[in-house]
């Protein structure tokens, strides 16, 4: 099988022409797609085809090649399914070579004997294991070398010479060259690397063997730079993918055209740069490798050929620019700890960290818990609050002398961010930390800390969004940034040497315990305990002790909900072996091989894997690992809150449940010490939010909120950015205040904090928007009429609190404010309409800046019919303009289906379209503050997103419509029933025969019913209606109507010949413009289905309706609209409006009165929609839900658009300053 490969070069090198090598992800982007792009992909001209193997963490891709691996393993693929590709293409006439590639841990997962046997078996050639270097991989290169299977090695700009000779020596086929720093990537606007002729020209020292060289190749004049360059082959991967995704089910005609464009396909290929005659030119065939390397070459890289393991865990495997990176740090580490000049330097900030920490007697817990004695080990009580300031300050001493002046970190519960932005403040140096968007939300303290303290917080938004995902974000960095850039990571994982690094830092917790307990008590501690996430603290604690076989070390997991189910991250307790991070450990994960997502109430133990050395102490058995669960975690945090009036962490909480179940069991002449690792001020919101309700109540806590309490705590994270707001009590509404938990002692130990934010991020916002602003244009929470305002037009069952509402008059004050915003890192939102369903308009989490367009009312209509309307008007306003101007007219809804940026689909839309398909550009504010125009022509992929999810991309200030002539008539149409007769079963009965006349209906028919309760009115019946309109002559409505006796008997048929507008008033009433819509408390649904309702969908509806919707303590209704006509006549992908085939919408709604929505109303309307089908593919955005999880609302909003959307969101707002809850993410 290598033999092809072979071959293939040497062809190509006989034309003197350079081989083309594509990428491609399985499964990509259907499940059925891969082999046709693979065919295609040779059709274009391809040499040689890299099948990406999906996995879910994909360290050192970017954005184009990570987006496609989420999809592929959404589809369902693995990597059985990437053999089946290759078996199928091979059946179906693919010649060329094919390599596997991707990351070792699915490998391991189906079993790498296996796993190389049926790669040769299905046809494939070789593998290019991105995270497998040479000295990790003997095995897995012996299995390939027996089956003739290629293992293709690396090299990148960072390799030194000595390893680029290893590398050389083992290349069996052909060497794959990274031509950049960095992740995968291409840009046509980025040029190829210019140093990338002296990287060849430095391998060719060592090797004839062909090179293949990628990253960032887009474009014939990348191609051929890097032929001239003298690569052997030209690998384009990100690039490809790109085009995949845009030409949707258009994908292989698209690839094999790129590919002939790239390759110049038909014309004589551009030949290779001619190398200096002291070059080595390969013979071939290419001369036999020794696949292990030799014993010289394995020797000029000594410093790494056994990394450093516990056990069978351990180990480097690491993309190859970071294997040198690695070895220098080892080194750096190796020289620092055998320096006394170090350890000098260290031992000098004791009193900086604050150490020695305290070992404190717990009397009250201890007699609680009956049994041993119970200590703390007081790491709390350290500089920044927990134990990971005495890694910070090791491992920055040690980029200081490794000469490195950029700091990067990962964090999960900010505690390990807050230590690293405090050393880095103190020694000078810029700090990046990447954080989870979820730990960003639940952290938000811990995040103002990290940036006041001048550190950069970058929400990750990909995955589960916690640690885990910060993690890959900040080894994208590291891997981009080597040169100036030191990964101080916090925790005991990672490749060698991190484990060890992180553990020689953290082993001072333990040697404290050790001489501190002989100082106090004579001896050892019969027990050492301390909470188990990555495994910082516990391996800090644990090590000195484990050569002491007297003294127990007990590790305490996290339970989550328990292990029983799949919401927890108990690692050591269900995981297996497997590869994540650079390093071999136990890990929670499919049977595939995929990372799965974790859970624990607390941020720093959510983490699916653990450090090797707790996975050796695990196997050895000289550890043993517990797991508290979240609610234990909370008892253990409330006993040492109450007893001992220390509010720990929610980590070191888990360590305080096991810590007391332990000393139960043991006598009391014996001894417990337990790390308590960190302090817990920074959970407190987290915990004010939690306990009321469930937790309340199943752990019996109720702490009191009375109103009388002089300060009001409101603590406002405005989603992935945070604004802290401190805000006095009298400023807000009572009802606001009563729903927030206060207990007086937390609100004083972190009122500081709020106070001084609101000095500063609050401060600067308010003065940048006011700074040359009207004095009534910027609202904020002092100002009178800012409640007023934030209660305008919005759920009166969901309020929020802006950090500051603003009125622009134009798109230039628009620019301003968004400037402002983003400035101040808070979200900002556009707000317009006369509603706002989850109360996303004031930015669906407190803390937000709201741009109110309401005084934004300019409508221009031309005499070709062209209007550009900006975005303060409302529909009426639109309506009335658009008919006083030539009777012209545009097919919007006459509710919430009106609003352009998210589809618009009305009465009018069987027939014309969606609102927005009549949208000819955009006038658009972008999150650095520029005023653009998307087009057809300009910003294109811009002007796709807008139409579908625009409220995420900017704030559109005005819109041009294709406006259309009104319909001469309109027939407005109805069908009522009256209450008393219309049974559930006959309301059954009525709704499947209007389903056959809307199904039937022609494309100039609307037709739309409406079935629901409205106390007390309906007593045991329900209410119906029939509604719609027809564009037609009367004649012909007369006609179409004549066959509906179905639905007539024993309802009330009326129908009114109209004028276009009075049609749009008997359909909707009076055309509201700009007054204030009355607030009613509500909860509302949608879902779409893709064919007609079933009877047994109509029977569990109706069924669930007589079971319990009469009981029910609600008023609600179903709105069911036709779709299809028009809308379904375009593209699928012509706009991001994802659900054009749909043929049903359902409209749920709860709650029609001013009333407050009862407690029944949220779940009872969402067992209604469960009724019709219990699992949705598809639901109307503007109908917004936001008890939809991420994974739901994503799919049932965007569906397979949604990649492409995050992209876009990607290239025009990097740093996700237009967010709310349901936004388009950053991945």
């Amino acid at each position: 099988m290598t033999e092809l490969l072979k071959r293939t070069f040497a062809a190509r090198k006989a034309e003197g022409t350079a081989a083309f090598v594509t990428f491609v992800t399985g499964g990509y982007p259907t499940k059925d797609a891969t082999v046709d792009i693979m065919l295609a992909m040779e059709a274009g001209g391809t040499d040689i085809i890299e099948l990406g193997m999906p996995f879910s963490d994909p360290i050192a891709d970017g954005p184009a090649i990570q987006d496609s691996n989420t999809i592929a393993l959404n589809n369902g693929v693995g990597y059985e399914d990437c053999l089946q590709y290759v078996r199928d293409a091979r059946a179906k006439g693919l010649k060329c070579p094919v390599l596997l590639m991707g990351y070792y841990n699915p490998i391991i997962a189906y079993g790498e004997e296996k796993a190389v046997k049926h790669a040769h078996e299905a046809g494939a050639n070789g593998f290019i294991m991105v995270d497998l270097p040479p000295e990790e991989a003997i095995k897995f290169r012996e299995i390939c070398a027996k089956e003739d299977i290629s293992y293709v090695p690396l090299i990148a700009p960072s390799t030194s010479l000595a390893r680029i000779k290893f590398l050389a020596s083992i290349a069996d086929t052909f060497i794959y060259v990274v031509s950049k720093m960095g992740t995968t990537g291409s840009s046509a606007n980025v040029a190829i690397n210019t140093s990338l002729p002296a990287i060849i020209s430095r391998i060719r020292e060592y090797t004839p063997v062909p090179l293949a060289v990628g990253f960032g190749v887009a474009t014939r004049e990348h191609f051929e730079t890097v032929t001239h360059a003298g690569a052997d082959g030209v690998v384009v991967g990100s690039r490809l993918v790109t085009v995949i995704r845009d030409a949707g089910a258009n994908a292989p005609s698209a690839v094999q055209q790129y590919c002939a464009e790239l390759t110049a396909q038909g014309q004589p290929r551009e030949p290779q740069h001619q190398r200096p005659a002291s070059v080595v030119s390969p013979p071939l065939p290419i001369p036999e490798a020794n696949p292990l390397g030799s014993a010289d070459a394995l020797k000029v890289t000594e410093p790494i050929v056994l990394p450093a393991r516990f056990g069978a865990f351990g180990g480097q495997y690491v993309p190859e620019a970071l294997v040198d990176c690695l070895v220098e740090l080892e080194q750096a580490h190796k020289a620092a700890l055998a320096d006394p000049e170090f350890w000098k330097e260290f031992e000098g900030l004791y009193g900086y960290m604050n150490r020695p920490s305290k070992l404190y007697l717990a009397e009250r817990l201890t007699e609680a818990a009956g049994g041993a004695r119970i200590w703390f080990k007081r790491e709390d009580l350290n500089h920044t609050g927990s134990h990971k300031i005495n890694n910070a300050i090791g491992q920055i001493l040690l980029a200081k002398r490794i000469g490195k002046k950029r700091i990067i970190a990962e964090t999960g519960a900010g505690q390990h961010g807050v230590a690293t932005a405090t050393v880095c403040a103190r020694f000078g140096m810029e700090c990046v930390v990447y954080m989870g968007a979820e730990d960003v939300r639940r952290q938000a303290l811990n995040v103002f800390r990290m940036r006041m303290l001048g550190a950069t917080v970058i929400p990750v938004h990909s995955g589960s969004k916690t640690l885990k995902d910060a993690i890959n974000d900040a080894m994208r960095d590291w891997v981009t940034n080597l040169s100036t850039t030191h990964y101080l990571v916090g925790s005991a994982i990672g490749p060698h040497p991190f484990p060890t690094i992180v553990r020689d830092f953290q082993r001072i917790i333990g040697r404290e315990i050790k001489s501190q307990m002989a100082e106090l008590c004579g001896k050892l501690p019969d027990v050492v305990v301390a909470c188990v996430g990555g495994g910082s603290n516990a391996i800090g604690t644990f090590y000195d002790f484990i050569n002491e076989p007297g003294v127990r070390l007990v590790g305490v997991e996290a339970g989550g909900q328990g292990v029983d189910t799949k919401f927890h991250s108990a690692t050591l307790a269900l995981g297996v072996p497997g590869v994540l991070h650079g390093v071999r450990t136990y890990l929670l994960q499919s049977e595939s091989g995929q990372i799965i997502e974790t859970h624990s109430i607390s941020a720093g133990l959510d983490y699916p894997g653990v450090g090797p050395e707790h996975a050796w102490l695990k196997d050895s058995g000289r550890a043993e690992y517990v797991v508290a669960t979240d609610e234990e975690a909370l008892r253990g945090f409330r006993m040492c809150t109450q007893l001992e009036g220390i509010i720990p962490a929610l980590e070191s909480s888990h360590a305080v449940w096991g810590t007391v179940q332990i000393a139960k069991t043991l006598p009391k002449d014996q001894d417990v010490v337990m790390c308590l690792s960190g302090r817990g001020d920074k959970d407190v919101e987290q915990i004010s939010e939690l306990l009321p309700g469930k937790w309340a109540e199943k752990l019996d806590w109720h702490i009191s909120h009375s109103s009388s309490e002089p300060d009001a705590l409101m603590y406002a994270p405005g989603m992935a950015d945070d604004t802290l707001l401190f805000i006095r009590k009298g400023q807000f509404s009572g009802t606001r205040l009563t729903t927030m938990w206060r207990a007086p002692m937390f609100g004083l130990l972190v009122n500081a904090a709020l106070t001084f934010a609101s000095t500063t991020t609050s401060g600067t916002l308010i003065a940048c928007l006011q700074n040359g602003s009207p004095a009534d244009a910027v609202l904020i929470p002092s100002s009178t009429g800012y409640n007023t305002s934030r209660l305008a037009n919005i759920n009166a069952r969901i309020s929020y609190f802006p950090a500051a509402i603003v009125f622009p008059n134009t798109a230039q004050d628009v620019q301003k404010y968004v400037k402002c915003g983003a400035a101040s890192g808070v979200a900002v939102v556009g707000r317009s309409g006369g509603h706002s369903y989850a109360s996303y308009g004031v930015g669906g989490k407190d803390g937000a800046l709201v741009i109110d367009l309401s005084k934004m009312k300019s409508i221009v209509v031309d005499a070709s019919g062209s209007a550009k309307i900006q975005t303060g008007n409302r529909l009426g306003e639109i309506a009335q303009k658009l008919w006083d101007n030539g009777q012209r007219a545009l097919p919007h809804g006459v509710c919430p289906y009106g609003h352009t940026a998210f589809g618009g689909f009305g009465p009018f839309s069987r027939y014309a379209g969606l609102l927005h398909d009549y949208v000819t550009s955009a006038e658009v504010v972008l999150a650095n503050g520029t005023l653009t125009t998307a087009s057809a022509t300009k910003n294109t992929d811009l002007f796709w997103a807008l139409r579908g999810a625009g409220a995420s991309y900017g704030i559109v200030t005005e819109w041009t419509f294709a406006t259309l002539a009104a319909p001469a008539t309109v027939i407005s149409y109805k069908v009522d029933y009256t209450l008393t007769v219309l049974t559930v079963q006959k309301a059954r009965e009525l709704l499947k025969s209007w389903q056959k006349i809307a199904l039937s209906a022609p494309d100039n028919l609307s037709v739309i019913c409406t079935v629901g309760r409205v106390r007390p009115f309906g007593g045991a019946n329900l209410f119906l209606e029939f509604r719609g309109t027809y564009y037609g002559t009367e004649a012909e409505f007369n006609t179409l109507t004549s066959n509906w006796s179905s639905i007539y008997s024993p309802g009330n048929f009326t129908h009114k010949l109209n004028n276009w507008y009075d049609g749009l008033v008997a359909l909707s009433g009076p055309l509201s413009t700009s007054e204030p819509e009355t607030a009613i408390s509500f909860f509302a649904k949608s879902i779409f289905t893709k064919s007609a309702v079933t009877n047994p969908q109509w029977d569990r509806l109706f069924g669930f309706i007589s079971k319990e919707g009469f009981d029910v303590d609600v008023d609600w209704f179903i709105e069911l609209d036709r779709y299809g006509g028009a809308v379904s006549r375009q593209a699928s992908d012509y706009t991001s409006f994802a659900h054009r085939d749909a043929v049903i919408s359902f409209q749920f709604f709860a709650g029609v009165t001013p009333d407050p929505l009862s407690a029944d109303g949220v779940p009872y309307l969402n067992k209604l929609a469960a009724a019709v089908d219990p699992s949705p593919e598809a639901a109307y955005v503007n109908y917004v839900d936001p008890t939809l999880t991420p994974a739901q609302w994503k799919q049932q909003y965007f569906a397979g658009h949604y990649p492409r959307l995050v992209s876009i969101k990607r290239a025009v707002d990097p740093r996700n300053v237009f967010h709310f809850p349901q936004s388009i993410g950053l991945s």
